[in-house]
């Protein structure tokens, strides 16, 4: 379960803590995800892109399915929006 906006999802006295310390680190954070699985923040520092996780559960099988659903999710948005790259012209040109 993830909470969406406007929803509320409780952190404990650690979570609360691991937020605060991470917080800082970075110059601009673009989302907090709260979630049975994890708490992660995201966000830009130091001209990158980063991300802090604090696991929610010690049961390694609950943290791969979570991470194998996000990459599944993430596989399908990019074949909807990619497209192949001979219908690109300079993939034409290039005969790739």
């Amino acid at each position: 379960m993830e909470a969406s906006e406007g929803e509320t999802m409780n952190l404990n006295r650690k979570e609360i803590e691991f937020v605060a310390e991470n917080i800082v680190r970075f110059d601009e954070v673009t989302e907090i995800r709260i979630n049975d699985v994890e708490v992660r923040i995201l966000g830009r520092a130091s001209g990158g892109t980063f991300t802090a996780a604090l696991y929610r559960t010690n049961d390694m099988c609950e943290i791969y399915k979570y991470h194998l659903a996000e990459r599944e999710e993430a596989r399908k948005r990019i074949e909807e929006i990619a497209r192949p790259a001979k219908d690109i012209p300079w993939a034409l040109m290039c005969k790739v």
